[in-house]
């Protein structure tokens, strides 16, 4: 009976444990980390990385256009998932929480009257927008602080932003949403498979 009550409480523990991210930007330059509880697991610098050119032979234009046909019908066919997966991301906006909103722009490296028009668009954009993202997600701390220094070179950004969620709640509305959308991916793919069959 020890041991039951034991492997509850790990359970309830692991539970508690919050998952967040933590993003950070300052001067074009920045990087997300992943956390578990307390720990960083891992960091992704927001470097540009060049593409590398690729050459592709050209399909044949009677496949393209056949691929093209089937994959606007499945589109179609799969459609009724768009309602499931925006159910999804309405209840896990509910369970996220903003524990740190910052967000610190002093501008300047232009002329002092720019400066002044640039700054009251941002009080102004500022203050549209943040009574909307209130509404929509809980924030625990937020500091929004908007500046003119008319002796800088340029305009600086300075922002962070932390998430967090915890394990218990992402089980949660992952395994019920998680399963209906797959038996309705299931369902819709069996009928589209008898649709063809005919």
């Amino acid at each position: 009976m020890m041991g039951v009550w034991i492997a509850l409480a790990c359970v309830l523990c692991v539970g508690c444990v919050p998952l967040g991210v933590h993003i950070r930007y300052r001067d074009n330059s920045g990087y997300i980390q992943l956390r578990i509880g307390s720990f960083r697991v891992a960091s992704i610098p927001s470097k540009r990385t060049a593409r590398r050119g690729q050459t592709k032979g050209q399909k044949n234009a009677f496949t393209s256009h056949a691929k093209a046909k089937n994959q606007q019908r499945n589109l179609h066919d799969y459609w009724p998932l768009v309602r499931l997966v925006l159910d999804f991301l309405h209840d896990f906006r509910r369970k996220l929480r903003v524990n740190n909103l910052y967000l610190k722009v002093v501008f300047g490296g232009g002329d002092p009257a720019d400066i002044s028009v640039q700054y009251g668009y941002a009080w102004a954009i500022a203050g549209n927008l943040m009574p909307f993202i209130e509404r929509y997600f809980i924030i625990k701390k937020r500091d929004i602080k908007l500046e003119c220094d008319y002796t800088a070179d340029k305009t600086v950004v300075d922002a962070s932003l932390d998430l967090t969620i915890t394990v218990a709640r992402l089980l949660s509305i992952g395994i019920y949403h998680g399963w209906k959308i797959l038996r309705n991916y299931f369902q819709i793919t069996n009928k589209v498979k008898d649709g063809a069959t005919l």
